[in-house]
């Protein structure tokens, strides 16, 4: 399992500078001989902590120089000098004793010796960008952010120090992107020495730092390096901060170098002080400067002169603070007067609002009359006065000017108090104001200063203008029929505010005011003009209500069921309706309204497939297992109410014959509109086993085969057509035939392995979405529910914009989801498509119980001397190029040698591809893989078992049968794509049927591995790795599904050391997920970095040359 890794960052101390150390630990279920803890283990005193005789080392820590290894592994960029070897001593809790307390005198604690690595600042800023992917603004040729990510799951788990210091370092950087850096001067012999740090200005950021500290995981302050003077968890981030910021902008001053451009804006130097203009340079780009000590005297004056001039106050004992005044708190009721921006100043141990501000910027005067804001609501008639004093300050003036030019970078607004210092508050229009909640008071908080704002702005349920949807049934006398569900439902619509219903009129008075801001039944109310727009639009083209079916009436009622799920809580509720109700999409929904019979329909459909079943119809010749009519009860109950389903069984489980049953359904009773033909896509491999299937569970059904170069051309087709019941085409044909078969108007479309229109923009896909049908059904083996494009795509052909367009699609879910692991979304997504997706696994006993178990084994090979040799050898004349590549060479580069690495390990004879393949051509002792399947299926055969190899080579599935031929005295069949349709089934039927005659059947993963019954083979063997796991389960399935009866061995063969070894291992450790990002085939393969490759590549087998680089 991968181990933890933990960072420490270690002040400075007298000899000695602060670096971020770090180490690593593996988990306690792994640890071969764990300390057992010392009871009598007790923290002495702070000056001997780290002292001692006989200090242990922390059980399960990771060699330092395997993580120095592992770290240039996956960040290029760091050098071996970067990391040095060193050893701390910490107090931690004593592994297995179940403490978790930060107390250091707690019971169950003991001293370690921690061994592990020091980074300086900058080493230090690379790992923590490439580790966990934040933005450290230097340049890196390591793996991105997603890379370094994947890659370090290999071997790390970052631990919850670890991400600390890396978000303490995006809270550093992010001071710097803010031009919060400041340099300050230390003295040196001989001069000056700048030190870049942070200035926070105000109470606000200094409050937010101190919160920030106490989230600080205690084993930070457990290193003895640590536990030193007064040093809590505030000062150690302090430190940790003040060199980011130092590091960061030393880089950047070194960068800039003496560009005249900064000659010009960043020295602080008198005018005509060209002397003073280059030591500044030299100083800020190169960090140390010496100077004369007139000149070093000149250069503390222009320093100091300029900090007051520039920044102002660093101590923090003087701010600044704006209040925003609406009409009516100035006096005016109506909401017409204009709104007042006031500046007030703020002090540690109160705000007072001046009422001589012109006397405040020239000096703060003792017993100065105040309004105090209360700084917990922000409400203006809580306000009380009150005297305040301030100690008088030479620079309080210019402290004040340098915190309104600093704020006016914020806020436009605020540049009036600038140009006239006296002012204390100043006017503001409606629009004026109105930018000034939305965007100047949040910059000017983000800068540290303190904001008030009215009362209803800041309240998180001020008023806003929102719908109200009632759904209503058109024809309230009809039963709750399935019938009655194809009615219209109609959409009764009110604007409201706070809940109020808004008529015409107020709505044209809120249109009128011109601006975001409203005022209107003495309440102010942010209204968005592109809302009032749409909801003008609405009343103007629909009047008070609209019609829309059940689906659309179903996918609204879904809609506010997830607000109240939870999903849109403390969120804009907007509403979701799809591309077809762009007129809503502007309007927050405030509740919608449906009828209890809507309500039912909808648990209906989640449900009927748990607790109904529908027996076999007439003209049907078999007998239906229990949950396969309950999946007929489904799919009749989505028929009947006119919406599309999929039907997503676990492979094996019988998808053909419930498809078949439902088809029987419709036939009754007789009409017009039961005698139009359905239609049924397939993949080529399986259209005549559907045509087998029919003709033996429903032979009174009409078949026709539109297929091949002999298949009916238009008219003869649609007078066939008229004559048939099911009509038989491959997803290619109906591609090439789209115009012709989209004339007709078909009673129903099945989809079989529906994930053939994964993607909605394919020219197949496009042109199976065109057909004209009343009823549209989908089948697949394949789980779908974690590859979301997949999932929008089949319900888009099944149900139409009942998900919304692709593109709303992608925004909604797709990238919450998949780009931020949003749980909540998944959740909403899986409620909203899951009544339409039926999916039942074999490992369900309440599915199928008589199933014979399935048992699946790993055979591990090792490689022959030759498959070593070219191994290795085709990874070493790759690697060293592959530096050289970028974009689609790249790609392709990777994907040739992976396919070139796969038929090495399967026989070095497959890259002999100009040799014709012999009889009497000896294969035998060249492949590891080769001889260790001769030998057990040469057993396996003395056990009269019956074998199915799969491979993904059609060359090596000739190879084994020549090699079979020549080592066991029979030729195997071999089903691939060039074996014809009838001659493929032929095969199936001579297998199935033919005893020990026929014991063995090799086949190729793709066409072989779907849509076909081999349930007389009990072993299955994978003789080469597919990347897709689930494409290996559908191949495995054509013998373990309902018809065996024999427990069922699934060998798969993995050659040690090898990129087969490797993938296996990923999917392993990976789980589920990996499972999913694989199956997605192997583009995966070509974005891993370079180092990740090279870990893939390389060849870990005792034999191979040491000679890569």
């Amino acid at each position: 399992m991968p181990s933890t890794l933990h960072a420490t960052w270690i002040a400075a101390s007298p000899g000695k500078s602060a670096c971020l150390f770090l180490w690593a630990e593996v988990p306690p279920a792994d640890r071969q001989e764990p300390n057992r803890p010392d009871r009598s283990a007790r923290m002495p005193a702070r000056k001997s902590h780290h002292r001692g005789s006989r200090i242990p080392v922390h059980p399960g820590l990771v060699a330092p120089a395997v993580l120095r290894h592992r770290l240039r592994s996956l960040l290029t960029d760091i050098a071996q000098g970067d990391l040095p070897l060193a050893k701390r001593t910490a107090r931690l809790p004593v592994p297995d004793h179940g403490v978790r307390s930060h107390n250091l005198h707690a019971p169950g604690m003991q001293d370690y010796r921690v061994l592990g690595l020091n980074l300086a600042v900058g080493p230090a800023l690379r790992v923590l960008n490439g580790l966990l992917g934040f933005a450290a603004g230097s340049s890196s040729s390591g793996p991105d952010a997603e890379q370094a990510g994947a890659a370090l799951n290999r071997y790390f788990v970052p631990g919850p120090d670890l991400r600390y210091w890396g978000q303490a370092a995006e809270y550093a950087l992010a001071l710097v992107r803010a031009g919060r850096a400041v340099p300050f001067l230390q003295a040196v012999q001989g001069g000056w020495q700048v030190q870049w740090n942070p200035w926070r200005y105000g109470r606000e950021s200094d409050l937010g730092f101190q919160e920030f500290a106490k989230c600080m995981p205690g084993v930070n302050l457990s290193f003895a390096d640590n536990l030193v003077g007064d040093r809590d968890a505030a000062s150690l981030l302090a430190n940790f901060v003040n060199a980011v910021v130092h590091a960061r902008m030393a880089m950047v001053a070194a960068a800039v170098g003496t560009d005249d451009r900064f000659r010009q804006v960043s020295a602080p130097s008198r005018p005509g002080s060209v002397d003073a203009q280059d030591q500044w340079c030299r100083l800020l780009v190169n960090g140390i400067v010496e100077a004369e000590p007139e000149q070093r005297r000149q250069m503390q004056g222009e320093w100091q002169e300029w900090m007051s001039r520039a920044f102002g106050s660093q101590s923090g004992d003087i701010a600044l603070a704006f209040e925003l005044l609406d009409p009516q708190a100035t006096g005016r009721a109506d909401g017409d007067g204009p709104w007042q921006l006031r500046v007030a100043l703020a002090t540690d141990d109160m705000w007072s609002l001046s009422h001589a501000w012109h006397d405040g910027v020239a000096g703060v005067r003792n017993g100065i009359a105040a309004d105090r804001l209360n700084c917990g609501t922000g409400s203006h008639g809580e306000h009380r006065a009150r005297a305040t004093a301030a100690d008088s300050d030479p620079l309080t003036g210019a402290r004040l000017i340098a915190g309104l030019r600093v704020a006016s970078r914020h806020s436009p607004c605020v540049q009036p108090l600038v140009r006239q210092p006296g002012l204390q508050a100043i006017e503001l229009s409606r629009e004026e104001a109105y930018r000034f909640l939305t965007k100047d008071a949040p910059a000017l908080m983000g800068a540290g200063f303190q904001v008030h704002l009215p009362v209803w702005w800041t309240d998180a349920e001020r008023s806003r203008l929102q719908i109200h949807l009632d759904v209503r049934e058109v024809d309230e006398e009809h039963e709750a029929s399935a019938q009655a569900a194809f009615g219209e439902y109609e959409i009764a619509y009110a604007l409201t505010v706070d809940g109020d219903p808004l008529d015409n009129v107020g709505l044209s008075q809120i249109a009128m005011a011109g601006s975001p801001l409203v005022y209107m039944n003495e309440q102010w109310l942010q209204v968005n003009q592109g809302q009032i727009r749409a909801a003008r639009h609405l009343l103007a083209t629909r009047g008070a209500s609209r019609r829309v079916g059940l689906l659309q009436a179903l996918q609204i009622m879904q809609e506010q069921a997830d607000d109240e799920h939870g999903e849109a809580r403390n969120t804009s509720r907007h509403a979701r309706f799809g591309s077809g109700y762009r007129e809503f999409q502007a309007l927050e929904v405030s509740g919608v309204t449906v009828p209890d019979r809507l309500r039912t329909i909808w648990q209906r459909i989640r449900s009927v497939a748990r607790e109904e079943e529908r027996f076999e119809p007439p003209g049907f010749v078999g007998t239906l297992r229990p949950y396969q009519r309950r999946g007929l009860a489904w799919l009749w109950y989505l028929h009947q109410i006119g919406l599309g389903a999929c039907l997503a069984d676990d492979m094996g489980l019988g998808k053909t014959i419930q498809a078949i049953a439902l088809f029987l359904e419709q036939e009754r009773p007789p009409s017009p509109e039961s005698r139009r033909p359905r239609l049924l896509i397939c993949p080529t491999s399986v259209l005549r086993n559907w045509k087998r299937e029919l003709q033996r569970f429903a032979p009174d059904l009409r078949v026709m085969l539109h297929h091949g170069g002999g298949r009916a051309r238009q008219t003869d087709l649609y007078a066939r057509v008229r004559e048939t019941d099911v009509v038989l085409t491959s997803y290619g044909t109906a591609r090439v035939d789209q115009a012709v078969l989209g004339r007709i108007h078909w009673h129903t479309v099945v989809l079989d392995e529906a994930q053939n229109i994964k993607n909605p923009s394919a020219k197949q896909t496009m042109a199976v979405r065109s057909l004209r049908c009343r009823h549209r059904f989908a089948l697949t083996g394949t789980p779908i529910e974690n590859r979301l494009l997949e999932v929008w795509s089949i319900l888009d052909f099944l149900n139409g914009a009942f998900l919304g367009s692709q593109q709303d699609f992608k925004r909604r879910f797709i990238q919450p989801i998949e780009g931020e692991s949003n749980g909540e979304k998944l959740g909403q997504l899986q409620r909203l498509v899951q009544p339409f997706i039926l999916r039942r696994l074999k490992s369900d006993p309440e599915v199928i119980s008589d199933l014979p178990e399935k048992q699946e084994i790993d055979v591990i090979c090792d490689l022959s001397s030759e498959q070593t040799d070219r191994y290795a050898r085709a990874v070493e004349a790759f690697l060293p190029h592959i530096r050289e590549l970028d974009g689609m060479r790249r790609r392709g580069s990777i994907l040739a040698l992976m396919t070139q690495l796969r038929k090495i390990a399967n026989h070095p004879a497959l890259l002999d591809e100009d040799e014709p393949l012999s009889d009497n051509r000896e294969y035998g002792g060249r492949s590891g893989k080769l001889d260790r399947f001769t030998e057990m299926l040469t057993e396996s055969l003395d056990g009269r078992n019956k074998v199915l190899v799969f491979t993904t080579f059609v060359r090596m599935g000739q190879i084994l049968q020549d090699h079979i031929a020549r080592r066991l005295g029979f030729m195997p069949e071999f089903i691939s794509g060039r074996v014809p349709h009838g001659a493929r089934q032929q095969m199936v039927d001579r297998f199935q049927e033919g005893g020990q005659t026929c014991p063995v059947l090799v086949l190729s993963v793709r066409t072989g591995g779907v849509g076909i019954n081999l349930t007389a083979a009990n072993q299955v063997y994978h003789f080469d790795r597919w990347w897709n796991p689930a494409v290996e389960d559908q191949a495995t399935d054509r013998a373990h599904r309902i018809g065996q009866t024999r427990r069922v061995q699934v060998f798969r063969y993995i050659m040690a050391g090898t990129v087969e070894e490797h993938v296996d291992r990923l999917i392993r450790q990976k789980g589920q997920l990996a499972r999913d990002i694989l199956g997605a085939g192997t583009e995966w393969l070509t974005e891993l970095s370079n180092e990740q490759l090279y870990e893939l590549l390389t060849l870990h087998h005792p034999d191979a040359p040491r000679a890569l680089p």
